[in-house]
């Protein structure tokens, strides 16, 4: 039966998933359907929106470039149940607009000690840089993050965490590997997805010992969820240039590293382009930690800053340069270098 069909896929690894949907035809059409129905963007989102939010917070996502990240994005690849929040990623730019949209969804704004009590307010004191010592944002840096607002609609919780640049430069800056998974509008992308749905193994980044307990909280965390905790990796993964991690290899959003699941687009309207796929990092290694290489440019047409490892800083600037001197002169439109590749 469907449903008993259902109950074994649920736990089966998504490699080993793929692999059985080729093993005969009646297979096959069952773990389509499955896919369809757990791989999607109602899903994704089931537990915070009903099918019209749905539709309405893609196209929010759309307009102001809001990343979704977290623990939400990890139990949507590997299919377990961690009853986290939604953590939202927005430049602080937007974050007026994606915070009304929220209370305007019924969503009620939960002030923090020290944090205003009405949303607009806490949002025009917001600082130049914020710390917090809550644990459910603990999984960042705070040279990436500006603040953090909750906002509470039942059992449901909603973290908006403003950025000061690029939101992607926030998710790279979390302590590890099988954290970095991310919604847009268009995707779900699992940027090491081997390490993540294959081996269950995270990397750590920028972290090196000893570790304090704020740094080993989220650590802890995902090594009681069943990750194996890989503080170095091996000389053969890093000068692999197969390897995920190689530090010979540049990586790109969507590369073949990454695990890509398309959303279908709920709202009406032309699809718009995922400007994520243009984002780029690289790989390096320095005597007591591994980090993540990038640097943050302003590209024309796009909602927020990208994000380029150095191996194609200087190519993407010449580019650039170009693309800006067309759109000066008036021999390309703005909203059409929006649409370049």
């Amino acid at each position: 039966p469907l449903e008993t069909s259902e109950t074994i896929m649920d736990c089966i690894p998504l490699p080993d998933l793929v692999a059985l949907g080729r093993t005969c035809k009646q297979s096959r059409i069952n773990v389509t359907k499955y896919k369809e129905r757990v791989f999607s963007i109602q899903h994704a989102y089931r537990n915070f929106f009903n099918v019209e939010e749905i539709a309405e917070f893609q196209k929010l996502q759309q307009l102001i470039g809001l990343l979704v990240s977290g623990s939400i994005a990890l139990e949507f690849f590997n299919r377990e149940a961690y009853d986290g929040d939604l953590d939202a990623f927005c430049n602080i730019q937007h974050c007026e607009v994606a915070g009304d949209w929220l209370i305007s969804h019924g969503y009620l704004y939960q002030c923090k000690v020290g944090q205003a009590v009405e949303f607009i307010d806490a949002l025009s004191e917001t600082p130049v840089v914020s710390t917090t010592s809550d644990a459910d944002t603990e999984e960042y840096r705070f040279s990436t993050v500006i603040a953090v607002w909750d906002f509470v609609r039942n059992s449901s919780k909603i973290q908006l965490i403003a950025t000061c640049g690029a939101p992607l430069e926030c998710i790279f800056s979390f302590h590890s590997t099988c954290v970095m998974n991310v919604f847009t509008h268009r995707s779900a992308y699992c940027l090491f997805s081997k390490f993540t749905l294959e081996d269950k193994t995270t990397m750590l980044i920028d972290t090196q010992p000893p570790l304090t307990q704020r740094e080993m909280y989220p650590i802890q965390k995902y090594k009681n969820r069943g990750f194996t905790i890989m503080h170095r990796p091996t000389f053969r993964l890093i000068c692999d240039p197969s390897s995920s991690i190689s530090v010979l290899t540049p990586r790109y959003i969507g590369d073949k590293h990454c695990y890509r699941v398309p959303f279908r687009q709920l709202y009406a309207g032309t699809p718009a382009v995922d400007f994520l796929e243009l984002n780029s990092w690289t790989m390096a290694y320095v005597t007591n930690y591994n980090t993540i290489n990038i640097t943050v440019l302003d590209i024309p047409g796009a909602v927020v800053n990208c994000v380029f490892g150095p191996q194609n800083l200087a190519q993407v600037r010449t580019q650039l340069s170009s693309i800006k001197a067309l759109i000066r002169s008036g021999t390309l439109r703005y909203d059409k270098a929006s649409s370049i590749k």
